[in-house]
């Protein structure tokens, strides 16, 4: 589970690092949880709940599915009620976030 947390990272290091390491430690057939922000550079932002301003890396849902996939991990799709696919919201400060499912196949 990484809930957003890769915002706090630089983008050499979440794919070069971070994104490959979660997935390394996945046991076969293991499954992902991601959160993240969406959209591209560096984001600004007032967060109320800590009464501050903060600097978030922003990332786009397609790269991420890209990157997982060539590490090995398919994004779950939706079935039924069950949640899958990329789901987006938007939080209090206001930013987009996406979060998924993913499993590793091998």
């Amino acid at each position: 589970m990484c809930n957003a947390v890769i915002q706090h990272i630089t983008p050499e290091l979440v794919r070069g690092v971070t994104i490959p390491e979660l997935c390394r430690v996945l046991k076969s057939n293991g499954t992902l949880q991601l959160m993240f922000k969406v959209g591209e550079g560096i984001k600004t932002l007032y967060d109320k709940d800590y009464d501050s301003i903060r600097t978030f890396q922003m990332y786009e849902a397609v790269e991420i599915v890209e990157l997982l996939s060539g590490l090995g991990l398919e994004v779950i799709e939706r079935d039924g009620d069950k949640l899958g696919g990329l789901m987006y919201f938007t939080d209090t400060k206001p930013s987009d976030h996406c979060l998924l499912f993913a499993r590793k196949a091998r």
